[in-house]
């Protein structure tokens, strides 16, 4: 889809932007064996909950950039090799914001 630019609204005066860091920064290991072998995926509702790849930076790092829609928000869930069965965060789809 495609963002009319002329119906969003201006965010609020003051809005800070940071990038979000979810691990290293949120903590967390996992258990032995739990490893991914082909990678993290990430799904949500901007890709309509398809696993896409995310890119491994290094040094245990991933990422994945995501255009936010017009409403400024999307649900997503981190998935071990792409695979629903083995979601590493959030447990479960829409979850309430701060669910571990």
């Amino acid at each position: 889809g495609e963002v009319n630019e002329s119906r969003l609204m201006p965010l609020p005066q003051g809005a800070h932007r940071d990038y979000i860091t979810f691990w290293p920064g949120g903590g967390g290991e996992l258990e032995e064996g739990m490893e991914p072998r082909r990678g993290y995926f990430v799904v949500g509702t901007w890709n309509r909950w398809v696993p896409q790849a995310m890119y491994h930076e290094g040094a245990g790092m991933y990422s994945c950039s995501v255009r936010l829609g017009e409403n400024r928000w999307e649900d997503f869930q981190i998935l071990l090799d792409g695979d629903k069965a083995r979601c590493l965060h959030p447990a479960f789809p829409k979850a309430y914001k701060g669910a571990a």
